[in-house]
């Protein structure tokens, strides 16, 4: 496929999803928020802006849909992954040059 048809789709997956959101139980609408994170970090390892640390934070992602349902700590799983990920957008970023 090429992207701008992965990104249309990602996008419809998450209209729909915020469409269900509506009826669904809290912890079924996570799945469906992680599920759109790890699909643009999908998007972006195909485009070839995958990292390190993203894959990881992919990686992690992945693993939640791979395996049997479990119970999450859903608030520390996100709270490590914004880390990873502010980590990613730190280590990729330009040094800043400050003014004398």
């Amino acid at each position: 496929m090429h992207l701008r048809e992965e990104v249309v789709l990602l996008a419809a997956y998450l209209l729909s999803s915020g469409r269900r959101q509506v009826e669904e139980t809290p912890e079924y609408v996570v799945y469906r928020l992680l599920e759109g994170a790890r699909r643009s970090l999908e998007l972006l390892d195909c485009c070839g802006g995958d990292g390190p640390s993203l894959a990881s934070v992919r990686a992690r992602l992945a693993a939640l849909f791979d395996g049997p349902p479990a119970q999450h700590d859903f608030a520390a799983l996100l709270d490590d992954l914004c880390q990873e990920v502010v980590e990613a957008l730190q280590a990729a970023a330009p040094p800043v040059e400050h003014a004398p």
